[in-house]
């Protein structure tokens, strides 16, 4: 009883400040430049789905988080190469009622035949169509490198370099 006491009086608060916080859904299509090593870059089209918590904190700055995944083969995850990147921050600022400038941060997933962990960060624009549409293009750019204690495939490096282009529609709720 104590715990539940305790609980509602941590949660409670956080229900007077719902009303500021939005969610962004998004489906679009990026286009995937990978280069592992010293090799030539290979370059691929790809879904990509997007989801955002975000918030004003003034009239010109959104702050929020949001998770963004390229998508190779949706329903195998292991050696699948679907790229997931958790932006940590994600920084909206508003040029003007429709227009905004973003720039984003945070962590990326590769999924190779090896687990394969970096950085990532990225800039674009967003476009707001409707109260509740947006449409987006954005460039990322990542660094993602396997273990150096785990043997990767013969003749690949345990470096891969990500950049990707994206355009994408949102809706937001």
């Amino acid at each position: 009883m104590r715990i539940a006491l305790v609980l509602s009086a941590m949660l409670l608060p956080c229900y007077s400040y719902a009303d500021d916080w939005n969610t962004e859904l998004g489906l679009g299509a990026s286009v995937l430049r990978t280069r592992n090593g010293g090799k030539d870059a290979e370059q691929d089209l790809r879904p990509n789905v997007y989801l955002r918590i975000y918030r004003p904190v003034n009239s010109s700055w959104q702050l929020g988080t949001s998770v963004e995944w390229l998508i190779e083969e949706a329903t195998n995850w292991g050696g699948s190469e679907n790229v997931l990147m958790w932006r940590l921050a994600d920084l909206d600022y508003r040029l003007s009622n429709n227009l905004a400038f973003s720039f984003h941060g945070g962590i990326a997933r590769y999924f190779r035949e090896q687990p394969s962990y970096g950085y990532g960060y990225g800039f674009g624009l967003k476009y707001r169509l409707s109260s509740e549409w947006i449409v987006a293009a954005e460039l990322t750019a990542s660094d993602v490198d396997v273990s150096t204690d785990v043997p990767t495939d013969e003749g690949r490096s345990t470096k891969d370099d990500l950049k990707w282009a994206s355009v994408r529609l949102s809706y937001t709720f």
